[in-house]
This record gives structure tokens, C-alpha cells and sequence, in this order.
């Protein structure tokens, strides 16, 4: 199953409004699923995000979660709370200033980013 804008989904980027767009089919398919019904989901990078989501929202619809080389939020530490924390950097005095933003939409919402490496190092390691 692709995320939004990937594969033969038709929706463009630039319909996007935020990461909950992104992660429509999958949480529509999860919401579809009858009761008695479990999937294996499995995330590659930010595919784990998608697919710590659903095992946040659909976990009685899950058999087991996957990440390959994916982000991969925990019990502890889930999503929501890791989207407030990267929000909260961009606008932090101590933020590590080596991540790059793309304002392809506008000046209040990046439609992309990258991490430099004193992130990574400081965040991810």
C-alpha cells in the first residue's frame, strides 16, 4: 500500500496539508477492516511512522508491526508526542541549526526537511 502522492495513488503534493494526508489510505484501510481481522503492517524510513500510527489507532486490527530501516516511535515515546517535539525545534533557541527547511507552500509550514548531522547525532544516536 503506498502513502498519499506515491505509486498510483493521483493525489499531488501540493493537495497535501499535512502528515495525517499522507497517511490516508492506510488509515482508511485500517478503519475498513472487519473486526475479526489482523494485518501485518511493515515500514521502511518514514513508513515507520505510518506504521507506528496505525499501531497506535488500530492495534486490534495489527498481528505484529515491522521496521526496516525505519524510524520506529515506541510505547514510551509514541508519535504525537515525537510530532510536538520536532514542531517545537524549529521555533527553539536550542535547536540544532543544521536542519534545512523547504517552503514550497508558504512561509508557515515547511513542506520539507533535512536532518544535518548534529541532529542526527544529538537526536537519532
Amino acid at each position: 500500500m503506498d502513502h498519499a502522492v506515491s505509486g498510483i495513488n493521483l493525489k499531488q503534493v501540493d493537495g497535501l496539508k499535512d502528515d495525517n494526508d499522507d497517511m490516508d489510505p492506510l488509515m482508511e484501510f485500517m478503519a475498513g477492516l472487519p473486526v475479526e481481522e489482523r494485518v501485518v503492517l511493515v515500514g521502511h524510513s518514514m513508513g515507520g511512522v505510518v506504521v507506528s500510527v496505525a499501531m497506535e489507532n488500530f492495534s486490534n486490527k495489527l498481528a505484529v508491526g515491522g521496521f526496516v530501516t525505519a524510524f520506529m516511535p515506541g510505547p514510551k515515546l509514541p508519535m504525537t508526542q515525537i510530532g510536538q517535539f520536532t514542531s517545537s525545534l524549529s521555533s527553539g533557541s536550542d535547536a540544532p541549526r543544521d536542519i534545512q527547511y523547504a517552503y514550497d507552500r508558504g512561509t508557515s509550514n515547511p513542506s520539507s526537511f533535512l536532518f544535518g548531522h548534529e541532529y542526527i547525532y544529538i537526536y537519532d544516536y
